[in-house]
């Protein structure tokens, strides 16, 4: 797998969704590969267009502008826990996004599959959204502290 400058290996997730249809996300500046999977996942589910976006980048931004600024992470990329967040904050005053938040419960028993180790959180929001997930045994960096 070929490595990012900062020696990164760029993640991808695929679900296998209870009807068939494979799922990808993969890792981007905004958000780790887990997040846009899942994304992706419940936007097919509520047979939501690709092109329509489901979280404003001006409620993304600054969440990633605070982790990578006031909290100096140094991978600000958002997680699927803060995309959650987010999505179930914008679901209040957003219709697509509330149709959207209504099919996580259809990712119970979805068959995942990451091409990296995933971060505890990243699997562990995964195993309680009932997905059952393997992955390659390549951690997504050299950094010994990846957690």
């Amino acid at each position: 797998m070929k490595r990012t400058v900062d020696n990164e290996i760029p993640a991808v997730i695929a679900f296998e969704l209870n009807d068939g249809r494979i799922i990808t996300g993969r890792t981007s500046d905004l958000m780790d590969a887990c997040s846009s999977a899942i994304l992706n996942a419940i936007k097919a589910l509520a047979n939501i267009s690709d092109d329509i976006l489901l979280l404003s980048p001006v409620i993304l931004e600054p969440i990633k502008k605070l982790k990578s600024d006031g909290l100096h992470k140094r991978i600000p990329t958002l997680t699927a826990n803060e995309i959650l967040i987010a999505l179930s904050i914008s679901a209040v005053t957003n219709p697509t996004a509330q149709l959207a938040y209504d099919k996580l419960s259809e990712l119970k028993d979805v068959q995942a599959h990451s091409t990296v180790i995933l971060n505890k959180d990243d699997d562990q929001i995964l195993r309680n959204l009932g997905l059952d997930i393997t992955c390659d045994p390549v951690y997504p960096s050299e950094n010994l502290y990846y957690v």
